[in-house]
């Protein structure tokens, strides 16, 4: 029972970390980043969230392991779940799949490529174009960071729901 608790502790720890990073991003990071020269900016905020994405993988892995093991835990329950569980559980599953799809293009697509323009030698030749292209990338990035942290919200909220359920 103990080890049940703790495993499902990870679990909200892990959970925490990736959508509370994602608000502390979109809502002090990001803002509190005026230098006054855009690059410099770009660099920085594309650092915080290569760092940030870095965590949110082992995130991913430790909420995919002990979500197996409270699965397991939960439909060998003297009571198993019903149909409405399982409905919940799976729309909260598919969700989590979304936000990891975001997560995805946002590290291995958007970052490299901001990281990429914000560096000096790419501005300078960039010129106007290069200043669309950044502008392009930062609001592709706002974006998934925002419809990640969206739905991360949903997933808490079913999380809730589904313990409602199991408490019958």
């Amino acid at each position: 029972m103990i080890i049940n608790s703790i495993i499902r502790w990870i679990h909200l720890l892990a959970a925490t970390t990736w959508v509370g990073g994602m608000i502390f991003h979109l809502f002090i990071a990001f803002p509190a980043l005026t230098t006054p020269q855009q690059g410099q900016r770009v660099t920085v905020n594309a650092t915080i969230l290569s760092r940030f994405l870095k965590v949110v993988w082992v995130s991913v892995g430790v909420l995919i392991l002990t979500g197996i093991w409270n699965l397991n835990v939960r439909i060998h329950q003297a009571v198993p779940p019903d149909f409405s569980w399982w409905v919940a559980f799976l729309i909260k599953f598919l969700l989590v799949l979304g936000m990891i799809s975001m997560s995805g293009k946002l590290h291995f697509a958007i970052v490299p490529k901001l990281k990429e323009i914000a560096t000096p030698p790419s501005t300078a030749s960039g010129g106007e174009g290069g200043e669309t292209e950044l502008a392009t990338l930062q609001k592709k990035a706002m974006g998934l960071t925002r419809g990640t942290l969206l739905l991360g919200i949903v997933v808490l909220l079913l999380a809730a729901y589904l313990t409602l359920l199991s408490s019958g």
